[in-house]
């Protein structure tokens, strides 16, 4: 049983790298078969085809997206302002660190319609549970908190989606301090209100940051 799911892990872990770094178009099971260390016959037992491997992998990194942010979302020890930072900075950093798979799932003509409506449709249902957790964030009542979360969202993905968004609204911003800025002055304007992160909130963002990018994707 251990060895079945151990197959299936380095399956969707290869097919992710060939997609992020090739796309759909580089996606053939000989390949995965290859990268993944298997028999091609391994690829067809636990997934049929290439189309439901594929679909199963855009299904699993959205899944995977959704319940780190839940995590974060779920952690008591974090102030409001502090989980929604660490949300859109987790945001922020998974699409600078898979922009190929990003790509895939909301551009790519090969998969982009099941991606996008995927990603609306657990987008949508996120966003109740996520006004559930920071109601009382936003100190004026006649903001729609909804909206505004999903607003900064959107913003957070546009900027990290395309680097010279960020340049431009940051300015003379110096690098490092660029993302942190523009997620505090985002959550500021939408919110109206301040992230002031403790130390010990530090350290607990670190832990939530380092369990989102783990290599763990397939958690059937």
């Amino acid at each position: 049983m251990g060895n079945t799911a151990d197959t299936r892990q380095r399956i969707v872990l290869a097919a992710i790298a060939i997609l992020e770094h090739d796309g759909t178009a580089g996606l053939t099971m000989r390949r995965i078969a290859r990268e993944a260390g298997v028999n091609p016959a391994a690829v067809n037992y636990h997934f049929g085809s290439k189309a439901n491997l594929l679909e199963h992998v855009l299904s699993v990194t959205r899944s995977h997206i959704f319940e780190d942010w839940a995590t974060v979302l779920n952690t008591a020890e974090l102030s409001q302002a502090a989980r929604l930072y660490c949300m859109l900075d987790i945001l922020m950093e998974g699409i600078s660190r898979y922009p190929g798979m990003v790509h895939t799932q909301l551009f790519e003509a090969g998969a982009r319609e099941q991606g996008r409506k995927g990603f609306a449709g657990e987008l949508g249902g996120f966003l109740d549970f996520m006004q559930s957790r920071l109601q009382g964030l936003v100190p004026n009542e006649s903001i729609n908190l909804r909206l505004s979360l999903a607003q900064m969202i959107l913003s957070s993905l546009a900027a990290a989606l395309v680097p010279e968004l960020l340049d431009a609204a940051v300015g003379s911003i110096p690098e490092p301090d660029r993302r942190a800025a523009f997620l505090r002055n985002l959550i500021r304007g939408f919110a109206g209100t301040e992230v002031n992160i403790s130390k010990e909130e530090l350290g607990i963002m670190r832990e939530l940051r380092s369990m989102a990018f783990s290599e763990t994707v397939d958690r059937d």
